[in-house]
């Protein structure tokens, strides 16, 4: 069985079930927000969980009252340039708490896209999708998951991608995940400018 081991535990978040549950009933503890079983898609972050902790709760809290069949999870690169989607398609990814499975049949699906690729390399080191298995495994923690990255984030890989997304949401229960810290390099009004243009987008479903 192809596993992928944890890449960041121990630095980004605990390394340990432990300590990383107690963090996790923390954050989720205080984050003021109700689950919902009608989410179908959240944005959440992927800094070190004691900066992203609190606005991952809130997200991954308000969507944990849903019944999904599989998570499509998507991030970016930070370590690996390539055209298109990478995916892994088989196995599980491993944390602290637990391993997470693999939806093999809705991974194998997208790879029938020119723009997907099963590239496993690709996930080795990368961080973005293994900040989201915490929470997942926490709160969400039989679902199974289809681990995506993308490389150069060109307008038509991102429209193509959307496309295959909508398409395997319409055939099972699916919630969406997309990692993203939005602004790092920016002032705080800055920041808030831009973030808020893409919360106008995101209440649009543009």
């Amino acid at each position: 069985m192809r596993v992928r081991p944890a890449a960041v535990a121990g630095t980004w978040y605990p390394g340990t079930a432990g300590a990383l549950k107690r963090d996790l009933d923390l954050y989720v503890e205080a984050a003021d927000v109700k689950p919902s079983a009608d989410i179908e898609a959240i944005i959440a972050p992927h800094a070190g969980l004691m900066f992203s902790g609190p606005v991952g709760a809130y997200a991954y809290k308000a969507a944990s009252a849903g019944t999904y069949e599989v998570v499509l999870l998507v991030g970016p690169s930070h370590f690996t340039a390539f055209e298109g989607v990478s995916l892994w398609s088989e196995g599980q990814f491993d944390s602290p708490l637990g391993a997470l499975s693999i939806h093999e049949e809705a991974a194998a699906e997208l790879l029938r896209s020119p723009i997907v690729h099963d590239s496993p390399a690709a996930h080795t080191r990368e961080h973005s999708l293994e900040m989201q298995l915490p929470f997942l495994r926490h709160l969400l923690p039989d679902v199974p998951i289809v681990p995506m990255l993308m490389g150069y984030q060109t307008r038509g890989t991102i429209e193509t991608l959307a496309q295959l997304l909508a398409a395997s949401a319409r055939t099972r229960r699916a919630l969406l995940v997309a990692s993203t810290d939005l602004s790092h390099y920016f002032d705080a009004s800055a920041a808030a400018a831009l973030d808020g243009r893409v919360q106008d987008h995101v209440a649009r479903f543009d």
